[in-house]
Order: C-alpha cells, then sequence, then structure tokens
C-alpha cells in the first residue's frame, strides 16, 4: 500500500466561497500580510459587488448579538460563506498532497474535529497518514491529536493508529502577536481598520492564537516603563478596552489552550513529528497596555514575521524542543505566508514525509536521511 498524504494549510490557505463563487478574498496580496490587506475590500467588491459594511457582514462567523454560554463542544455559528479550493500561490510544492479545506475563521476543536473524520476514513485499508501543517493547520493537527486520546480514553498513541508522520511548520503553539494587532487594530490597514477588527473579532481561531509566553503582555507604568506581564493577561477581558473583543470567545480560548495546546505533542505518541521554525525575519515580541488600551507590537525577536522562534521554543518540553527544526539561522528564508514553497523548507518536507525506511529505493541519497535524524 502507497503512502497518504494531506495537507493542512495556514491561514487563508484555503478560499472562502459565497453561493460557491470565489469572493475574491483570500488572494496573493492577502497572503503577503497575515489576514488583511489595504485593498482587501476593493477585492471583494470587484468579486460580489458588495460595499466594505455589507463585505465585513458577510466575513463575521457569529452573529453581533451571540455571546451564548460556551459549551465544552464548540458552538453552533452562522455561515454565510463556505470553504473552497486551497489558494495555491502559496503550496505549489504540495499540489500532489491531498487538501483538506476548513474555515480558518473557525474554533480549532471543530476544524481538529472534521480532520480526525477524514483521517479515520479507510483505517485499516490503506497506509498511515503522513501530514504537512502549516501555521494554524498546525494547531489543527495538534487539537486532533488530543480529541483522538479523548475519544480513546486518554490513549496518547491513539493518533499514530492513523498518522505515521507529521511536520508542524511554522506552527504558532505559543500564539502570535498578529492576532492581537488584528483585534486590536485591524492590522493597521487604512481607513477600514476597524470594519477589519469588527469582523476578526468575530473569529474564534484568532482568540485561539493569542501569545501566552510570559513577556508577551507589558503594562506600562506611570513612569513610562513596562514590565512583564503573565500572558494569561491577553484572556482578560479588562486589556482590550475599547474593541470589539468578545469576552465569551476569550474565555474559550483560554480554556482551549489550556486544554488542547499545552503540550502539543504529548498525544502524538508513536508519530515521527518534526517542528520546523525560522528565524529569518523580525517578529513581533511583546505590545504595551495602558489605561488607553493596547499598542501596536514592538517587532524585535527572530521568527518568520509571524511566529517568533525563541519565544515559541520557550513553551515546549526538552522533548518537544528535540525535534525542533531551526531554519534561517544566517540565510533569508521567505516569510510565513510562503515559508511552505520555501526552497530549503520544501525539500526537507519532502525528504522527511517521503523518504520511507522500509523502502531504501525510495531514498534520494545513499545516506540517512537529515530530515530523519533529530537536528542538532
Amino acid at each position: 500500500m502507497r503512502a497518504r498524504y494531506i495537507l493542512v494549510p495556514g491561514t487563508g490557505g484555503s478560499r472562502l466561497l459565497a453561493g460557491g463563487s470565489d469572493i475574491g478574498w483570500p488572494n496573493a496580496r492577502q497572503v503577503q500580510r497575515w489576514i488583511a490587506s489595504e485593498d482587501m475590500f476593493d477585492r471583494i467588491r470587484e468579486a460580489t459587488g458588495l460595499q466594505p459594511e455589507k463585505a465585513a457582514a458577510l466575513l463575521s462567523l457569529v452573529p453581533a448579538a451571540d455571546s451564548g454560554r460556551l459549551r465544552a463542544t464548540a458552538p453552533r455559528v452562522r455561515r454565510p460563506l463556505t470553504v473552497g479550493p486551497l489558494l495555491p500561490m502559496a503550496y505549489t510544492a504540495y499540489l500532489q498532497y491531498r487538501h483538506f479545506p476548513y474555515d480558518w475563521r473557525d474554533d480549532l476543536v471543530t476544524s481538529a474535529r472534521h480532520l480526525l473524520d477524514l483521517l479515520g476514513e479507510g483505517k485499516g485499508e490503506a497506509r498511515r497518514w503522513r501530514i504537512m501543517a502549516h501555521g494554524q493547520g498546525a494547531l489543527v493537527v495538534v487539537v486532533a491529536s488530543k480529541l483522538a486520546a479523548e475519544d480513546r480514553d486518554g490513549d496518547a498513541a491513539a493518533f499514530s493508529s492513523i498518522v505515521s508522520r507529521v511536520v508542524l511548520l511554522a506552527p504558532p503553539l505559543a500564539g502570535t502577536l498578529r492576532a492581537v494587532n488584528l483585534l486590536a487594530n485591524g492590522e493597521d490597514v487604512g481607513p477600514h481598520a476597524q470594519l477589519v477588527a469588527t469582523f476578526a473579532s468575530s473569529w474564534p481561531a484568532v482568540y485561539q492564537m493569542l501569545p501566552t509566553w510570559p513577556s508577551a503582555l507589558r503594562r506600562s507604568q506611570s513612569a513610562g516603563k513596562e514590565t512583564s506581564q503573565d500572558a494569561a493577561g491577553f484572556f482578560d477581558p479588562g486589556c482590550w478596552k475599547g474593541t470589539a473583543v468578545r469576552p465569551a470567545l476569550l474565555d474559550r480560548a483560554r480554556r482551549t489552550h489550556r486544554r488542547y495546546l499545552v503540550g502539543p505533542l504529548s498525544c502524538m505518541s508513536g508519530v515521527d513529528c518534526r517542528i520546523v521554525l525560522s528565524r529569518s525575519h523580525v517578529t513581533g515580541s511583546h505590545v504595551g497596555v495602558s489605561d488607553k488600551g493596547l499598542g501596536i507590537p514592538a517587532r524585535d525577536e527572530p521568527g518568520d514575521g509571524v511566529v517568533p522562534a525563541d519565544s515559541t521554543v520557550a513553551v515546549l518540553d526538552p522533548a518537544e524542543r528535540f525535534v525542533c527544526q531551526m531554519m534561517g539561522k544566517g540565510k533569508q528564508t521567505l516569510p510565513h505566508a510562503y515559508l511552505a514553497d520555501d526552497p530549503v523548507a520544501a525539500a526537507f518536507v519532502h525528504e522527511f514525509l517521503e523518504d520511507d525506511p522500509a523502502n531504501p529505493a525510495s531514498h534520494r541519497t545513499g545516506r540517512k536521511s537529515r530530515a530523519s535524524r533529530p537536528p542538532s
């Protein structure tokens, strides 16, 4: 039996459709940032005829009046948009892989459950899956492994019954300050920034990518100095003064992080996994908060422009750090949105996922694969 390969793309990696038609966003211009671009509403108007306010309502995931008591399962949401095909320009190296389409605005638990259902198809009739997961997609895979364990009474090896190898590329395992900037400042995309912040505040996934490293939030003192604040502060509604942030979604994000994202590899026993991070681009490290609200994130840590390398590694345990592969030390790599197609990253992913120890003919060299060795 041949191995099965699947791509779980990152935020914005799948198109959004209205009535089966592409709404014109996300697009190539968008992925150069993270969520929003200054011309996003122009693109949507060209495709749908909608003015910015109507487009923002279309992009919202839950009704404005919905706060609801969030249960252990993900809440039901209104879905005027559906998920469409892969946005290929960021994943040209993986077009032969099966694409897992998920709504990257939605709750990670919802997306992970859909992924787990897909991975379980044909179990026992084919070889186990090999997964390439990028950005937010890596979080979906992590949560899926935890759900698999829950489904089998806490069996940490349950995921390995359907998955053999995983690459988590640029995973925001400790979150990203881009999520803070999106919720607080609408990614600073000009006159429509407030609209962007408003519709993004309805997306559970953004809350679930808020930073959790200890020095990410710094409280401004009266003398103008900043002191480190515990990262749980981002889950505190009090630090989101003057924004559209929803306390119920903050609370769900806090509980999701504690239940599913702490110890990301703890339920991947029996799965050969690599965590791949980049250090090529200045990346957000912390943001200040004062009586006037949150500021603009400071960018002074090496990373990929979205995921900070050192702060991410700092939240991992020693065994998880052992399987980390660092890229971009002394050599430039592509930024987060295009990192999957970076030649060095793509070569690593293909070699690690596609080399088969049981089939020497599958190896690209006569030497042991570098990707198969624990990184230094």
